[in-house]
């Protein structure tokens, strides 16, 4: 009778193992990488925008820049979402980031009644 766990089906299940381990934080830092590039990319567009305005004078209505400030805003915010679960800069699941948060959040709102 053949046995049933071979030195075969051990390495396999360990390159396995070790393929899921890696394709996960693959995933993770791709997904912190974007996350991460959107939103620089969005915070900055506006300076640059303003910055060549300013090099080619045009004439630019600043309420043009302000919307689209608020709609690019949204646009990348929506557009991550799906990778927030994958994300450690944007998964809120540990009670300790919580409680720093909410805590924060407490400290600005006691300043704001001041």
């Amino acid at each position: 009778m053949e046995e049933i766990i071979t030195q075969t089906s051990l390495i396999c299940s360990g390159i396995v193992l070790i393929t899921i381990l890696i394709t996960i934080s693959a995933l993770r830092f791709l997904a912190n990488l974007f996350i991460i590039v959107i939103f620089g990319t969005a915070v900055l567009s506006p300076l640059g925008i303003n910055y060549f305005v300013q090099l080619s004078s045009l004439a630019i209505d600043t309420n043009l820049l302000y919307l689209y400030s608020f709609g690019i805003g949204t646009i990348c915010t929506l557009i991550t979402v799906p990778l927030w679960g994958i994300s450690s800069i944007m998964n809120f699941t540990d009670k300790s980031q919580v409680k720093k948060i909410q805590k924060i959040q407490k400290e600005i709102k006691d300043l704001d009644k001041d």
